[in-house]
């Protein structure tokens, strides 16, 4: 069949194809919607047969027809694996949601959590070697259970019996695997029923029984809870090539060549009652359609106009296109798309393994039985007319002949953003690249992996409807080029990631191409280290979804859980802002830093002593303090003040990390009441940090004393005695003033590291963040005379020595400072963080920002090591943007396939390639004006769009349409004697030079005289004589011709090539014409029942018209077909951008890609 996308996928479902825009309003619906009962959304000048927001395929005039192509037999569905912790219970659906109005549909997260991951696939219809499976729920246990054959529940498809059946079935993809449906079950406990499990990968799983004979154990054993119970059936893995059937409309020629034309209009004869040919439509004879006449265009040449009342749709097609519609039909008018929406990734792949849907080449012409009219007659008796005979061949190749040889794409994004053309690519079949599938659910190729002899230089997979992705490929220099791929190969990365090839570099018959148009945009966003855990390809846990109900008084008045989550260990609880709060502005730096204040080895506390040491980090007692908001009062930038107490709450966890219960321990206050807040829950980490808390501000003193004290003594072991105390009380003091800390800390998942070493925010007065703690640290924990005793420390060395104080002023003076110094330093340190900070200010770190136009242009997240070897992730969040006032956007994409006919074998490819270059250099076909609405003739059809293209629709059978595009260029050629051809030149291009006998063109007339009877009265004899009357027919058209002879064939050919001979050769059908359902009417063979026989002449060839210019075969002696163009609209959608943002922090960095350039496991 013709070029056709085999697959599309987007990244989020189109707006205007979503429920809302088709389904009918009715009842207490329509009523909140403000629509009449039964509204339905129309658009304006859109009839039936149009497609307002355009439509996915590659557009061939004339009537479509729908055509199934792919996975005709073995239509799939996808099964989706749900969880709800709270009722420990799983289910299993075709739907991507738990509709609404089932089992307590919140409580229920998909299963795994990647987004879009489906877990497996049944078939749609009962085959050989299958079984129906049912999902049905027992309401008493709360419990979903999988059943097969017939009876109750939702009806989940079909599944294998067994695995032999599956292989033998021939319904698998190429590399496909089948795996059986393990079965296990949980027998409940006192607070919660039975659970039925099903899954295709036990070792991924956890609690379930091991040791199974033939059953592979899970990783995770935990209290092995669930059971194993069998194996229900055996199904197909997914993520997985895509396996649901696929139609296109494609169109086609139909009724024109030799069809009946009869019924079309309400024709009148040729000749009036006295037997005289018409003038030109008074009113229209079948000649008057077919045939040039009175200098007049025949009307299927130049179209019928607005007050032609047609009879029958059969019209249509040879109305809007011509008698050379057939060939015009052969190849694409229009690469056509569904509009896309703001941020919707897409991916387009096409088969072009036979790109014709009509003949390459076609010719219509009349033949004329002229040469054997009279050249006179009686002006009593009926003139002689010549009857014109309609002929028409169309040269159709063959499809086992047909082979692409090269399929190119390209892709031309308007300038309106920087780098727009860089966020599309294309995998064509010289590109370096290739467009790729998983199908495994693990393992992955990442950068300098090899593959089919190429180096992997970029891999880039995205997930939800699309799943499938594409690699950069580079040659070593070393190593050569790798080898060309073929569609479906498959191969197996270092981890066992197994992909399928789709298109790309070697792929001659098919050509793909993706990426994404954004509007621009000013997006602003930051580095953060994030724990390794949080990466969304990576995660495992399942997270836990709560919702607290806020009192009258503002205070939590219980907390429901949606879902339970599991895996946790240690979750900490906390209800989120109030609003009051959150209105102050979206990502605010105040609330992008950590939960808690890890001091920066930056700040620094200046304490007033003479050597100016400084105090960089706090006391085991400040950081416990730090933990407690102390000042619950607040005042906003915008003069909001009130009163905030945070709630607090304690989680019961089951034996997988559930949480099944919430305690509440402290109701707080200053909630909005009535609202419904989300409950967080974080399972933090905790660090380990130690420090010396005033370690350099002692060093000077201690050196100073000791430097005394070794001054002293001399001999006397008194003395000595003395000192030697003294040292061992300094050391002893000096080791409990500076005893290391040891401080554990919790540490959330996200860590701003990236910091900007001169921007500062600032908090002054009562402007206290929410998240701000206010440390107390107590009071005299900072005087010297707490740990020192002077008396006992220096009055030895004061007997020793009489000038002690005056040589040691600094430490005779250090300790009746010190109370001074410590009321200054308690003093700030327990006037909450604005006393720590100079000025009065909370100063909190910034991160660098970095900006872009586009959400496209952030980076993906990143792994590196620090120099310990340790395994640091690093990631992007967005920190503000703001959106596009643009609507449109067009991108530009056009389609070039090469080929030959080669399969008919290479002899004959060439011989047909040097005929396809001895033909002249054919005209573009001229536009066609195509009827506009308004004619009392045009009822039958009506204005309709296919994107941004107008046109008109009419019926061709109950329901279904036909669009015709109104204007633009032709993109066929034609042969015509308005570029200078002669008939003998039209002619050449379909019989051949050479095959033919003499061409001789002649003029036919035949003049009409009177004859006159008199009879002698002499003899009586009677005589006639003729007058002519000046009366006569024929040249005007009609009475000229070329007589003409084909020679004979010898073998079914003609001595030389012409469109004929590649008929017998294999490479060519013909046809004269197609019927109303499409279908080719058979021709006569030129060897056997040639035209021109006898007295019988060439009278006019209308069209001889090529579907492609034979002079574009390239040095590769292939033809090359298109480009053929198109345009997709891309709109502008609010949601958009908000989705891209969403995505943006779930994936934390580029939101459409799920996998991005992976340079290590």
């Amino acid at each position: 069949m013709a070029i056709y996308v085999q697959e599309t996928g987007r990244s989020y479902e189109n707006p205007v194809d979503s429920e809302d825009y088709n389904k009918t309003w009715s009842g207490a619906e329509a009523d909140a919607a403000n629509v009449p009962n039964g509204y339905q959304i129309t658009y304006e000048d859109n009839g039936p047969g149009g497609y307002k927001f355009g439509k996915d395929e590659v557009f061939y005039i004339g009537e479509r027809q729908e055509t199934c192509v792919a996975f005709c037999a073995s239509e799939r569905r996808t099964i989706f694996r749900f969880y709800s912790g709270k009722l420990r219970n799983h289910l299993y659906s075709k739907n991507k949601e738990v509709k609404e109005d089932e089992h307590k549909h919140r409580s229920y997260n998909r299963e795994p959590r990647q987004r879009g991951a489906r877990y497996f696939t049944t078939l749609r219809d009962s085959v050989s070697g299958t079984v129906r499976l049912r999902s049905v729920y027992n309401s008493s246990e709360k419990n979903h259970k999988l059943e097969t054959g017939n009876g109750g529940g939702e009806n989940l498809g079909y599944i294998w019996t067994s695995e032999s059946n599956a292989n033998s079935s021939g319904l698998l993809v190429t590399g496909e695997a089948i795996r059986p449906l393990y079965h296990y079950r949980h027998p409940g406990d006192s607070k919660r029923g039975p659970n039925d499990f099903y899954t295709v990968n036990p070792v991924v799983e956890n609690n379930l029984e091991t040791g199974v004979s033939g059953v592979p154990d899970c990783n995770d054993p935990r209290g092995e809870e669930y059971r194993y119970q069998g194996i229900i059936g055996y199904v197909t893995l997914t993520p997985g090539p895509r396996a649901i059937a696929r139609y296109e409309e494609i169109g086609g020629p139909q009724s024109t060549g030799l069809v009946n034309r009869s019924s079309w209009y309400d024709w009148v004869s040729d000749n009036d009652s006295n037997g005289n040919r018409r003038p030109y439509g008074t009113p229209y004879t079948i000649m008057d359609y077919l045939k040039d006449r009175d200098g007049v265009p025949a009307t299927s040449s130049r179209g019928w106009g607005n007050s032609v009342d047609l009879l029958d749709t059969d019209a249509y097609f040879e109305w809007f296109y011509g008698k050379n519609g057939a060939v015009k039909a052969a190849v694409p008018r229009s690469i056509n798309f569904h509009d896309a929406f703001e941020g919707q990734f897409v991916f387009y792949l096409y088969d072009t393994s036979y790109p014709w849907n009509g003949p390459i080449y076609g010719i219509n012409f009349f033949e004329t039985d002229a040469p054997c009219l009279p050249t006179s007659y009686r002006d009593d008796s009926t003139p002689p007319e010549p009857t014109l005979t309609y002929h028409n061949y169309n040269y159709v190749i063959r499809q086992d002949a047909w082979v692409t040889k090269k399929t190119t794409l390209f892709v031309d994004a308007p300038d309106l953003t920087p780098g727009a053309n860089e966020s599309f690519w294309t995998a064509g079949t010289d590109d370096h690249r290739i467009f790729f599938r998983y199908l495994t659910g693990s393992g992955f190729f990442k950068i300098g992996e090899r593959i089919n002899g190429w180096m992997i230089t970029a891999c880039r997979y995205f997930g939800d409807e699309m799943n499938c992705g594409y690699m950069e490929l580079s040659s070593l220099q070393q190593e050569g080029q790798g080898s060309a791929f073929t569609y479906g190969q498959n191969f197996t990365s270092a981890n066992n990631g197994v992909i399928t090839v789709l298109a790309g570099y070697g792929i001659p018959n098919k050509g793909a191409f993706w990426g994404v148009f954004e509007f621009p945009k000013q997006v602003s966003y930051m580095r953060v280290e994030i724990d390794k855990n949080a990466l969304i390809p990576q995660r495992t846990i399942d997270e836990a979804v709560l919702q607290a109900k806020i009192d009258k008084k503002g205070r939590v008045q219980s907390v429901k859980i949606i879902n339970s989550g599991k895996d946790y260990v240690n979750p900490q609880l906390s209800c989120e802002f109030p609003e009051v709060l959150r209105e102050q502005g979206f990502a605010d730096s105040g609330s992008n830093v950590d939960e808690f204040f890890e001091d920066d080895f930056s700040t620094k506390v200046q304490l007033d002593v003479e050597d100016e040491t400084d105090f960089k980090r706090f006391d085991k007692k400040v950081r416990r303090s730090a933990s407690k908001i102390s000042n619950k009062s607040f005042v906003t930038e915008s003069d909001v003040n009130g009163t905030l107490e945070a709630a607090e709450f304690k989680a019961v966890l089951d034996d997988n990390g559930s949480i099944i219960d919430v305690i509440i321990t402290n109701k707080g206050r200053g909630y909005s009441p009535g609202t419904r807040p989300k409950v967080l829950v974080v399972d933090r980490e905790t660090g380990i940090r130690k420090d010396k808390y005033v370690a350099e501000g002692m060093n000077p003193y201690e050196v100073e004393i000791k430097r005394s004290l070794s001054q002293f003594g001399n001999n006397d072991a008194s003395a000595n005695a003395a000192l030697q105390a003294d040292r061992d009380i300094i050391l002893e003091n000096s080791q409990l003033f500076n005893t290391e800390k040891t401080t554990i800390y919790p540490r959330g998942y996200i860590k701003m590291g990236d910091v900007n070493a001169e921007e500062k925010q600032k908090f002054c007065d009562k402007i206290v963040p929410g998240l701000c703690f206010q440390p107390d640290s107590g009071k005299g924990w900072s005087d010297w005379a707490q740990y020192y005793d002077e008396q006992a420390l220096f009055g030895n060395l004061r007997g020793l020595d009489g000038d002690f104080n005056a040589n040691n002023g600094m430490l005779g003076d250090l300790f009746s400072r010190s109370r001074p110094y410590a009321d200054q330093i308690e003093e700030k340190l327990s006037n909450g963080m604005a006393g720590i900070f100079p000025g009065g200010c909370v100063e909190v770190a910034q991160s660098n920002l970095y900006g872009v136009r586009r959400f496209f242009d952030i980076p993906c997240p990143y792994q590196s090591f620090d120099s310990e070897g340790n395994e640091l992730l690093y990631g992007w969040m967005p920190y503000k943007y703001c959106a596009s006032k643009l609507d449109l956007a067009k991108v530009k994409v056009s389609i070039q396939v090469d080929g030959d006919v080669s399969g008919a074998g290479a002899a004959v490819n060439t011989r047909f390639m040097n005929w396809l270059k001895s033909l002249g250099r054919p005209q573009l076909t001229r536009p066609r004006k195509v009827p506009k609405s308004g004619g009392t003739g045009d009822e039958k059809t009506h204005p309709c769009t296919n994107g941004d293209a107008k046109g008109r629709c009419y019926e061709t059978s109950s329901g279904q349409y036909a669009f015709v595009p109104l204007g633009g260029d032709e993109n066929t050629f034609d042969y015509g004697l308005n570029q200078g051809m002669t008939e003998l030149d039209q002619l050449e291009t379909w019989i051949g030079s050479g095959n033919y006998g003499t061409f001789s063109p002649f003029t036919w007339t035949s003049y009409e005289y009177s004859e006159t009877t008199t009879t002698d009265p002499n003899t009586g004899q009677t005589s006639t004589s003729q007058s002519n009357t000046g009366n006569f027919t024929g040249g005007a058209g009609w009475g000229t011709y070329n007589s003409v002879t084909l020679n004979s064939c010898s073998g079914g050919k003609f001595s030389n090539d012409n469109w004929h001979n590649f008929v017998t050769d294999g490479v060519l059908t013909v046809n004269s014409g197609y019927d109303n359902s499409g279908n080719p009417i058979t021709a006569n063979d030129l060897c056997s029942n040639p035209p021109f026989q006898g007295c019988l002449a060439l009278n006019e060839v209308q069209h001889a018209a090529i579907a492609i210019d034979p002079k574009r075969i390239n040095d590769d002696n292939h033809i090359e077909m298109g480009p053929y163009e198109g345009s997709m609209l891309w709109r502008n959608y609010s949601t958009g951008s908000a989705r891209l943002l969403d995505e943006t922090l779930n994936n934390y960095g580029n939101p459409y890609f799920d996998e991005c350039d992976i340079t290590f496991d």
